[in-house]
């Protein structure tokens, strides 16, 4: 087996925008998970997990591309990537709702034209085109859907075609950005999310009643 090595990575979290506020901050995670922002929790009575680990840099418009694009940019600026790099990412989010939202209200109210840059740069399956766009990388662009493991899910495809040969190098990563009314539905109706205490994650213990929604991203350029 031939090594594949990690040259850089690129990060944002709700704890911070980069490697060294990230550990900075670690200690904010023992305030908990906050009360929703992005949206007002009291128009949706029905939705029961309304905390979570939020991005606050980010407001509730365009949120996915902003998100990518800060990725891009920092990785960007930490490495030198090959032209001929390919981009596997992906996301498990239903990050374009507020777009998609924009979309029926104009679809709707009998408008002509929407505008193709938001209806674009809102779509999960282009994210990985968008970033090679971004970078000026000429390798092929893909992703891997894997609901919570399409990181590592992603991370596996791309070190198993540098070990085939079919690629050299690589950004690899996924992008998750729940924080929306339909989506912590989405989680609540699954009984897989966190209703009670504030949303108090335990995931090792008796009482625990699930997982708590947080959002982030990350890129790695790897290479043979």
């Amino acid at each position: 087996m031939k090594p594949v090595y990690i040259v850089d990575y690129a990060v944002i979290d709700t704890i911070g925008f980069d490697i060294e506020s990230n550990y900075k901050d670690l200690t904010l995670l023992a305030k908990g998970p906050q009360t929703c922002t992005r949206y007002d929790v009291t128009e949706y009575p029905h939705i029961f997990c309304t905390k979570g680990y939020e991005i606050s840099r980010y407001d509730g418009h365009n949120i996915f591309s902003k998100l990518h694009n800060d990725l891009s940019d920092q990785l960007l600026s930490k490495a030198i990537i090959p032209s001929d790099s390919a981009v596997i990412v992906s996301a498990f989010a239903h990050s374009g709702n507020e777009v998609r939202n924009d979309f029926d209200k104009s679809f709707r109210g009998g408008m002509s034209r929407f505008s193709p840059t938001k209806l674009f740069l809102n779509n999960n399956d282009l994210m990985s085109a968008n970033i090679a766009k971004k970078l000026k990388l000429e390798g092929f662009s893909s992703g891997v859907m894997a609901a919570c493991s399409s990181s590592m899910f992603n991370l596996h495809y791309a070190f198993t075609c540098i070990q085939s040969g079919v690629i050299s190098s690589a950004v690899v990563g996924a992008i998750e950005t729940p924080i929306h009314p339909s989506v912590q539905y989405y989680w609540q109706c699954t009984s897989a999310v966190s209703t009670q205490d504030g949303g108090i994650c335990k995931p090792f213990d008796k009482n625990r009643d699930g997982f708590v929604q947080a959002e982030g991203g990350t890129l790695w350029l790897i290479c043979d």
